[in-house]
């Protein structure tokens, strides 16, 4: 698994190398999640884009690049507009 990241963007890489599946309690059968269309959904909500499939070599990868939003600087109120209480002499 890769994180990057970026004044504007930041990314998700998650690679399985292939081989056997072993069982456990992370084991789902078919069909018991949303997949990769829930994750293209999810994706494209925040405005990112999914690239999902097979690697040559074997084993698959599901990238993502997630925008970063833009937040407005916060706005400041004078002092003198503090209320009483908040430590700001009267």
């Amino acid at each position: 698994m890769a994180v990057s990241y970026g004044p504007d963007v930041v990314g998700i890489e998650v690679t399985d190398g292939g081989g056997p599946v072993r069982p456990g309690p992370a084991t789902h059968g078919p069909g018991s999640g949303h997949g990769l269309i829930g994750m293209r959904e999810r994706v494209s909500l925040c405005g990112g884009e999914l690239t999902a499939g097979p690697l040559s070599s074997g084993g698959f990868r599901v990238s993502a690049r997630l925008p970063v939003p833009v937040m407005a600087e916060p706005e400041l109120a004078p002092l003198a507009a503090a209320p009483r209480g908040w430590g700001v002499p009267a």
